[in-house]
């Protein structure tokens, strides 16, 4: 699930929660958990995993011409754009 721009607190203050599976974006990079964490993406816990440098458009259009393994973010959901073979599509993280 796409948790939007890496946060350590909360609107309350109490420290986020990151799940397995969860992607956050932290200075253009999107990265992903790999264990349940509070740490930040640039502590080495290795309880995240850094997604590689593919292109991250961030826009309410999707992006033209987009290539395989790209990101998309728009209100608040992210995608990326996988191939499964036989067709092309934005696929919701």
């Amino acid at each position: 699930m796409f948790r939007g721009e890496y946060q350590k607190l909360s609107y309350d203050g109490t420290l986020n929660i990151y799940s397995v599976g969860d992607y956050v974006l932290y200075q253009g990079k999107i990265f992903k958990t790999t264990a349940a964490t509070t740490s930040a993406p640039w502590e080495n816990d290795n309880k995240w995993e850094f997604t590689g440098s593919t292109e991250t458009s961030i826009s309410d259009i999707k992006p033209i011409n987009p290539s395989v393994g790209q990101f998309w973010i728009t209100s608040g959901k992210m995608y990326t754009y996988y191939y499964d073979g036989n067709s092309f599509a934005w696929v919701e993280l």
